[in-house]
């Protein structure tokens, strides 16, 4: 079990900082575009860059929950090279599985990985039954999804992860049951690190590594968010409790002081798709919100930086529950 030490405090950002208008000198919101809205609920997206193309992917299914096999969703992957214009890449499906939350990493030998979780209907109820994964081969396909093999001793879901020299870790978690690291070299095979006895029902977490030192940002249901650091090897934590419930986290570092962090902001019963400056010492400054919605479902964002420029993209969705359309945000840094 890790150490833990828990730090909890004022926030010293107000409601009213919270909605003001972007700092000057900067980001400078670009644009926001409709990118895909040919399903009938599009959701849960991810970005990254590899080779020089920017690859969107995101859950496609007739459903927010699938109430039968027919509703389950499956995986679309997008690409684009300039960010603006979007080409289908790659369709993923799953008969007998509701394929959701897809993520891609590029890994440390420079391969394009997916993962995503799975889950199957079992007496009308939709059930969790873990993570898989795959690799895009030299032929510009994926393989077979596959499940991870790891050593946790109860089903769990691997929501995201982040690489670090040669080895990723991620929070794997399950409701009721302790949230837990994982560290793999191989993206494959993963081991228990340690767990978090923490308060609330733990659950999607945003990892990044920076000079070996690990932050985590920990979405709790209906409970303050939390910001976890460690150094490695990653056994004793500290945790702050920030000012809200920041749900869908994305963190992607800016420089070694600042992070981007976007997410969905649950406020005054509205869902906020929010982006913000995390800095090294956990202030947050919100520099953007690019979507409220009262009813419905939103976020899940991803971020890229685009090379060769100052500019970032956001992708997220949007929506009711019968139908979710995808975006894509970009920002400039001045």
């Amino acid at each position: 079990m890790a150490k833990i030490t828990f730090i909890f405090f004022l926030s010293i950002f107000f409601i009213g900082e919270l909605h003001s208008k972007n700092p000057k000198d900067e980001f400078t919101l670009i644009s926001k575009t409709l990118v895909w809205d040919s399903g009938k609920h599009c959701a849960f997206t991810d970005m990254v860059e590899w080779k020089g193309t920017i690859y969107l992917c995101f859950r496609e299914g007739s459903k927010h929950v699938p109430l039968k096999v027919t509703d389950y969703g499956a995986i679309r992957i997008l690409s684009s090279s300039d960010g603006i214009n979007w080409k289908e890449f790659e369709y993923i499906e799953d008969s007998v599985n509701d394929l959701r939350d897809p993520k891609l990493f590029v890994t440390p030998s420079g391969q394009l990985m997916l993962l995503c979780g799975y889950s199957k209907l079992i007496n009308g109820k939709l059930k969790l039954q873990g993570t898989l994964y795959s690799f895009l081969t030299h032929d510009n396909y994926f393989l077979d999804l596959k499940p991870i093999i790891d050593n946790v001793e109860h089903t769990s879901w691997l929501w995201n992860m982040a690489w670090s020299d040669d080895c990723g870790y991620g929070i794997a978690y399950k409701g009721g049951y302790k949230a837990v690291l994982l560290k793999t070299t191989n993206g494959i095979n993963w081991n228990v690190v340690t767990d978090f006895d923490l308060n609330g029902s733990v659950t999607e977490a945003a990892l990044q590594i920076v000079n070996k030192e690990m932050k985590v940002v920990l979405r709790r249901d209906k409970m303050e968010t939390l910001i976890g650091e460690s150094i490695y090897p990653y056994l004793t934590w500290s945790w702050e409790s920030i000012y809200t419930r920041l749900e869908s986290p994305c963190i992607l570092p800016i420089n070694k002081k600042q992070s981007l962090l976007a997410g969905r902001c649950i406020y005054n019963n509205s869902r906020e798709t929010s982006v913000f400056i995390i800095n090294k010492d956990n202030s947050l400054k919100r520099i953007f919100t690019l979507d409220v919605i009262k009813k419905g479902d939103s976020a899940y964002p991803g971020i890229v930086k685009l090379k060769n420029t100052s500019d970032f993209l956001v992708s997220y969705y949007t929506g009711d529950y019968g139908k979710a359309s995808i975006y894509v945000a970009r920002i400039r840094k001045r």
